[in-house]
């Protein structure tokens, strides 16, 4: 199946993006025994500023427990074969206990507003 390129470089940047932005809240763990409310805090002492999704320049979404034990965050993919999908974590976080949760599932974006087909998700 042919891909776009310029899909498959803005699917490329948006898992770059997350991947440090969870290193950077699990040093920011590391450091407060606890996962930030939002990833506004990890600036800037853990991030030097907060990336944005390529297309829409809207932020990532980010959920944290109410314990502040766990997070999620997650970003959109526009390509549905991306291989990245099938590796993510899956689940829902827009439940009680869950400060700013969203639907971590393959098969939607993460939130209603995105652009894109797949969320890809992880997990700390």
């Amino acid at each position: 199946m042919f891909v776009d390129p310029a899909i498959e470089q803005r699917d490329s940047r948006r898992i770059g993006d997350i991947r440090q932005l969870q290193l950077a809240a699990e040093i920011y763990f590391d450091e407060h025994n606890a996962y930030p409310e939002s990833l506004d805090e990890l600036v800037p002492n853990y991030i030097f500023e907060l990336s944005e999704d390529p297309s829409s320049s809207r932020p990532y979404a980010y959920a944290v427990d109410a314990q502040k034990n766990s997070s999620k965050m997650g970003a959109t993919l526009e390509n549905p074969g991306n291989h990245m999908v099938q590796i993510d974590v899956d689940g829902e976080s827009r439940i009680e206990c869950w400060t700013g949760g969203f639907d971590g599932s393959d098969t939607t974006p993460c939130v209603p507003e995105d652009t894109g087909v797949s969320c890809y998700a992880v997990s700390s």
